[in-house]
């Protein structure tokens, strides 16, 4: 092999293996504008609600198989989790935490549970389902009953379970079993302590997140300062940095590549998914709490649903008979009465309590005027075909804040359909 062979390949040999991927990392990172604009982790230092890290860090337990399964769906869980909690004030605020908290606590989950994945590669090699049955120095043995540790009451005994450890040159017998490599004294001791009550996966997260806790790591993994905690629970863990347990560690270029893939996964599509479920949340709170507040804006069963709500279509279609009487479906302000040069004709437009915005349009004549105050059932206009019509019918819209604003000031309002959100409607050519 010739000189120039072996400097190249001392070269490659050098390069660590790691770089690439972390590189990877960093270009999906990039991509993700909605997940960076919330890592700005110096501004939480001031924010009262972070002084609870403990307790908001506990959403971090995998509650169940389907996230465990599908990464991404963990986000969804933290959102739904926060939301439920919120109180649905009747301007559609949610009472209780910001929208911007409730993304900055699931990015601080995120990265919780990311970190925890990284644990659980450097302890199993593994950060998937099968982690949570792994049994140190066991080979095809995994836990089966996760009513307790493998090595309490199952039968086992730890200094029966050895294996010869290079590094430490000497016969080592551990009782590490589980996602976190939990020994069978600690397990002893969580309970006793009443921090979990078995072995399950869930129990496992949160004794887990217990010893963080105890490491004082949890602000360390919330401000991202990743080295600082990889380091601080060394002491715990023998595969992480910082410790002379003479085992084999794991560098911290690769927990950082872990660490740092898994928040992708968790976070990416990030504020789609936030604005999806808070829009159902609230679409689902204001239907339950006011599904006796809502009538529908035709007489019942003398209309024919002809067109549903759709992407270019906003809103439904209900035909019938010329002047039949269109109806306020809940008290509200009137603040547009006239005609619209976009098509729709004769229209009036309400805004109501919940600062939703109904629209009647092509309507023959109209029986308010802007400013008035309605009242729910009061008759607002007669069924007509002005504007870009083809026959008698009402075309009728209900739209809520998006949660942006115009140019003006004013909020931008969004169709939803009504259907979802206000009364059930029957199949295209039934009865209304």
């Amino acid at each position: 092999m010739g000189i120039l062979t072996l400097i190249m390949l001392f070269c490659v040999l050098k390069t660590p293996v790691i770089e690439p991927l972390i590189k990877t990392v960093q270009e999906n990172l990039s991509t993700v504008p909605d997940v960076l604009n919330f890592l700005g982790w110096e501004t939480w230092k001031s924010d009262e609600f972070f002084q609870s890290l403990d307790r908001v860090s506990l959403l971090a337990i995998v509650p169940n198989r389907n996230i465990l399964m599908n990464p991404q769906n963990f986000k969804r869980s933290c959102f739904s989790e926060l939301l439920s909690r919120q109180k649905l004030e009747r301007d559609n605020i949610l009472n209780g935490l910001s929208e911007y908290q409730i993304k900055k606590a699931c990015i601080y989950v995120a990265r919780i549970r990311a970190f925890l994945d990284a644990i659980a590669w450097a302890e199993t090699g593994s950060i998937g389902e099968a982690s949570y049955t792994v049994i140190v120095f066991k080979g095809g043995n995994k836990i089966k009953n996760f009513s307790t540790h493998p090595f309490v009451g199952g039968g086992w005994k730890a200094n029966q379970n050895c294996a010869f450890i290079r590094r430490a040159g000497k016969r080592v017998c551990s009782s590490a079993s589980g996602r976190y490599q939990i020994m069978d004294f600690n397990y002893r001791s969580l309970t006793k302590n009443g921090i979990i009550r078995d072995f399950t996966p869930a129990s496992q997260d949160k004794a887990a997140i217990y010893y963080l806790q105890q490491k004082g790591v949890l602000k360390d993994i919330a401000f991202g300062n990743f080295e600082k905690a990889a380091c601080k629970v060394g002491g715990h863990w023998a595969s992480f940095p910082c410790n002379n347990y003479r085992q084999p560690q794991k560098k911290v270029q690769q927990l950082r590549y872990i660490f740092d893939r898994q928040v992708v996964k968790y976070t990416i599509g990030f504020d789609e998914t936030f604005q999806e479920l808070k829009q159902n949340y609230i679409a689902s709170s204001v239907r339950s709490r006011s599904s006796r507040a809502f009538s529908k804006p035709v007489p019942d069963r003398v209309t024919i649903l002809t067109q549903s709500f759709q992407k270019f279509h906003e809103g439904i279609d209900l035909a019938g008979s010329l002047g039949t009487p269109i109806r306020a479906i809940t008290d509200g302000k009137v603040v547009y009465s006239g005609w619209d040069h976009w098509g729709l004709g004769n229209v009036v437009k309400i805004r109501h309590r919940d600062r939703g915005e109904t629209v009647y349009a092509h309507n023959r004549k109209l029986f308010v005027t802007a400013g008035e105050r309605v009242s729910r059932g009061q008759i607002v206009a007669e069924m007509g075909s002005t504007g870009n019509s083809t026959g008698s019918h009402l075309h009728f819209e209900y739209r809520l804040p998006s949660g942006r604003k115009m140019a003006s000031g004013e909020p931008e309002m969004q169709a939803v359909n009504p259907c979802d959100r206000l009364f059930s409607c029957p199949a295209i050519g039934d009865r209304f």
